[in-house]
């Protein structure tokens, strides 16, 4: 979808700024209120100077017009201002809930209704040809009108080019890109041998399904940054099914089995205690498919779409009125 990017549509002057919304690696975020449109809006400040990526970023963003799920850029200029000039996208404002305000308070069929719906946009990227690059809890937000999940910050999506056979191919990208703690085993690996990466729609898959085990431990982000405790965890939830010289923990290794087999019993010492598992459920099969240590064998977004688990509810009806309503009556309904 061609999009005409044209920085400057609006002047700084139509904002006024009230201070600082958050603070993010790459970007401040400050509130702002649209003189013109009299609305609220998020200032998002870059600290890069890569004006072609800040082009993409807007260009990525506005394929999504379409998709109420996604909070596009819908202006961006730049500031003059002292040390140096700054680059300010435009986004509307969301009153949300984070994913992680409520992910805790999520039972056993909120999340299979989540899961449901994220994917179903998650596969609007993919056949669109965008990987997200970041997905996690910081990056999702709970719509607390229109009770729809909505996804921000295209900084880190990646669009790729149509190649033989319709399918998409993606060009070659630093295996550090996105957030430690949700970055795929073949990027771990990637950068512990210094090898060429190229991405793929299952890094994405891998991000969401990281978001499902920190649902299910009641704490996260599941995975450490760090790429040996990384590791050490995925020793625990996975073991190979055969006698293998190099085993696929030491992931500097060329070779490494093929057979491995996820551990049910060590999910189950991990459980939260409110979660209740219906015994004939097919989530574990369902997580399986997407925390696959190996990019080729992880599921798509379309094919988990049709996976058994997400028929075991309605996932496809809206899960947020009754869950909003626990939220708002929890404890910590202060911090909200």
């Amino acid at each position: 979808m061609e999009v005409e990017i044209q920085p400057g549509i609006s002047q700084f002057e139509r904002y006024i700024i009230f201070g600082p919304y958050e603070d993010g690696g790459g970007s401040s975020v400050d509130w702002g209120w649209d003189k013109k449109e009299q609305r609220w809006d998020v200032l998002k400040r870059l600290k890069s100077e890569n004006v072609k990526r800040i082009e993409e970023e807007v260009r990525i963003s506005r394929c999504f017009l379409d998709i109420k799920q996604c909070v596009p850029c819908w202006d961006w200029f730049r500031v003059d201002a002292s040390p140096r000039s700054q680059h300010c996208l435009v986004f509307e404002y969301i009153d949300h809930f984070r994913l992680r305000d409520v992910l805790y308070h999520m039972n056993w069929v909120d999340i299979a209704r989540f899961i449901g719906q994220f994917l179903w946009v998650v596969n609007h990227f993919h056949e669109r040809g965008i990987i997200h690059r970041d997905i996690k809890p910081g990056n999702l937000l709970l719509d607390k009108q229109s009770l729809d999940v909505r996804i921000i910050d295209f900084g880190m999506c990646i669009a790729g080019e149509r190649r033989e056979g319709k399918k998409w191919g993606w060009r070659r990208v630093s295996p550090k890109s996105g957030t430690l703690q949700f970055i795929t085993p073949e990027q771990e690996r990637a950068i512990l041998r210094e090898e060429e990466f190229y991405p793929s729609p299952a890094m994405d898959i891998w991000a969401v399904g990281c978001i499902l085990l920190e649902w299910w431990v009641g704490k996260g982000p599941y995975f450490p940054a760090q790429s040996v405790q990384k590791w050490k965890k995925l020793r625990e939830l996975w073991v190979p099914m055969e006698e293998y010289e190099n085993p696929i923990f030491d992931i500097t290794k060329k070779r490494r089995s093929s057979k491995l087999q996820l551990q049910k019993e060590t999910l189950f010492k991990m459980k939260r205690e409110d979660i209740e598992v219906p015994e004939d459920s097919q989530f574990f099969d369902f997580l399986e498919k997407m925390i696959e240590l190996y990019p080729q064998k992880r599921w798509s977004a379309k094919k988990l779409l049709k996976h058994p688990f997400l028929y075991e509810v309605e996932y496809k009806t809206c899960f947020l009125y009754d869950l909003v309503q626990r939220v708002l009556d929890s404890p910590e309904k202060s911090n909200l």
